[in-house]
């Protein structure tokens, strides 16, 4: 029988009651937030089988009653967090993970049962063999650790500890702390107990750590990277932003757009070159500026060869740093308005075993994304409007826009569309700029005016809101989105020195010359040729000058479905 004093009585008492409310912080977190990320279906499926032999053994091995109710309590909340897991990751609905909760439930029951009541009646001594004794230990160890360390997994692959309760973290170890007191103060000590909790406690304080090294000490670290990166010279690309695990609702990062390229590489892929990024607008086929007939009207700055080159220079890394955390290796994603596909291809190496689909209501910008090299299998190109998605309803994982509600007159019925073919649990995702945050440095009455012309064009001329990013929480509201389900950030898109300035400079020139830009102008603002000629040759200028910078705030919501 288990000894009967107050210390490792109250021992096995805490650890069974820490273990009983452990997932209740987890399964609550999840609840509130609609989603799951961060944890995934294995490792709670690993903890209720390892609840399994782990209630044979101690109920075999006649533990504290209070640590033989702990191994079924495990399991109950374990199956619960997985059912969670199912219905807002993989999209489950309720009623079928009631069904499973139950019908798995019910089956670990049986077998346990089983197997006490087939030693305790079925042998003339009412024990079970040692050897028996120890593959419960074992196998029930192996699963508590497999499931920690499936949470191991995903933060070398995140490079953060997301998704977690701390308040689990800090239950369960209590939990390991005091059962492991408990079968070890017995004389003599039970040595596979022991082993069992402090197999699990030893991961979890793991996880405290890196939790520490991530979560703490980088973020204190932050400032000092974005003081060095503002030092580097700019590069001719959109700018990123480096990747925040949980981007929190007042977050502002700011940066140089090659310093950015540059910090965010290391943790997703290699940074791309001046020379591969002019290879790759030399391979984009251009499409003509005057191609896009009617469906143009739609698109504020239409899809003309400067216009294509510009969005060519985004990656994932310049444009999606801000989302890539939450990706996971598995999932479906639709990139909405993807132009010439650059963010989609690289958005590809990011789910590894998923799929991504780009769409554009330009047919001949997706035939053009289509002929772009090198890229990734899993990736594929469409035409699709965001008004009218030809998806069913839930599915994919992940839907994603960039700068592409800004252009609509009516964003509220875009991100509608983004949702319902989001899963219950996935996420939907936009970036876009907001014209007034806008800086030209130097500035001139030419760039003011072309600032202004601008601004009128995309209300009078596309009916649409050039502060775009300020909107982003109310418009997803409006959607359907919860409140309490979106996370807001920014970051700003740069143009700072040479050759970023004479880069963009040269490409603003280009499209501010262009026939359709001049016609769009005097119709809304009534400039005339002379005016739009001063606001091509001050942006000409601006790109000569060594001290050149620009930059304007791009809003971001992550919000879950």
């Amino acid at each position: 029988m288990f000894p009967d004093t107050p210390f490792i009585q109250t021992m096995a008492v805490a650890g069974a009651v820490f273990w009983s409310v452990q997932l209740l912080p987890q399964i609550w977190l999840n609840y509130r937030r609609h989603h799951t990320t961060g944890l995934h279906q294995g490792m709670m499926l690993l903890w209720a089988l390892a609840g399994l032999p782990l209630g044979i053994y101690n109920i075999l091995s006649h533990q504290h009653v209070a640590l033989q109710v702990q191994a079924q309590i495990l399991t109950g909340l374990s199956l619960t967090t997985w059912s969670q897991v199912m219905h807002y990751s993989h999209g489950w609905s309720a009623k079928r993970c009631i069904w499973a909760l139950g019908a798995l439930g019910s089956l670990f029951g049986a077998c346990e049962a089983a197997v006490v009541v087939g030693f305790k009646g079925g042998t003339s001594t009412g024990e079970a063999p040692h050897a028996f004794l120890v593959i419960m230990a074992v196998l029930s160890a192996c699963g508590l650790a497999l499931g920690v360390l499936r949470h191991y997994l995903d933060i070398w692959q995140q490079k953060t500890v997301r998704g977690i309760s701390w308040g689990f973290v800090a239950l369960d170890a209590a939990g390991d702390l005091a059962s492991l007191l408990a079968v070890a103060c017995v004389q003599p000590p039970d040595y596979l107990a022991v082993a069992i909790y402090a197999t699990e406690l030893t991961l979890w304080l793991g996880i405290m750590l890196a939790g520490v090294a991530f979560n703490v000490v980088r973020r204190q670290t932050r400032p000092s990277e974005r003081h060095e990166a503002a030092e580097v010279v700019g590069a001719p690309r959109d700018v990123g932003e480096q990747p925040s695990p949980r981007p929190s609702l007042a977050s502002d990062r700011s940066y140089s757009a090659f310093a950015t390229v540059t910090a965010t590489s290391s943790a997703h892929h290699p940074p791309v070159s001046n020379k591969t990024l002019l290879q790759r607008l030399r391979r984009l086929p251009s499409t003509g500026g005057e191609s896009m007939s009617s469906a143009a009207k739609t698109y504020t700055q239409g899809h003309s060869g400067s216009v294509l080159a510009s969005h060519a220079s985004r990656t994932a890394a310049t444009s999606a740093a801000y989302l890539v955390p939450h990706l996971e290796p598995h999932h479906a994603v639709l990139d909405i308005g993807c132009g010439p596909g650059t963010i989609t291809a690289s958005l590809a190496e990011h789910v590894p075993a998923g799929s991504i689909v780009g769409t554009d209501f330009s047919a001949d910008v997706i035939a053009a994304a289509q002929r772009m090299q090198g890229v990734p299998a899993n990736c594929r190109f469409e035409v699709a409007s965001v008004l009218d998605l030809p998806y069913a309803d839930a599915t994919f994982d992940v839907v994603h826009s960039h700068q592409v509600l800004i252009h609509l007159a009516d964003p509220v019925a875009a991100l509608r569309e983004m949702r319902r073919v989001c899963k219950p649990g996935g996420l939907v995702a936009a970036r876009e700029g907001d014209w007034q945050t806008t800086v030209v440095y130097p500035w001139s009455s030419a760039i003011e005016s072309w600032k202004t012309t601008s601004e009128a064009i995309f209300r009078r001329d596309g009916g649409s809101e050039p502060n775009a990013g300020r909107c982003l929480i109310r418009w997803a509201i409006e959607a359907g989105f919860k409140a309490d389900g979106i996370r807001y950030s920014s970051s700003n898109q740069t143009y700072a020195g040479q050759p970023a300035a004479g880069w963009w400079g040269k490409m603003q020139a280009s499209r501010v010359d262009e026939r359709a830009w001049r016609d769009k102008a005097s119709r809304t603002t009534g400039a005339d040729e002379e005016q739009i000629d001063e606001m091509v040759g001050a942006w000409r200028e601006w790109g000569q000058r060594e001290e050149s910078v620009y930059f304007i705030a791009c809003g971001e919501i992550l919000a879950r479905r």
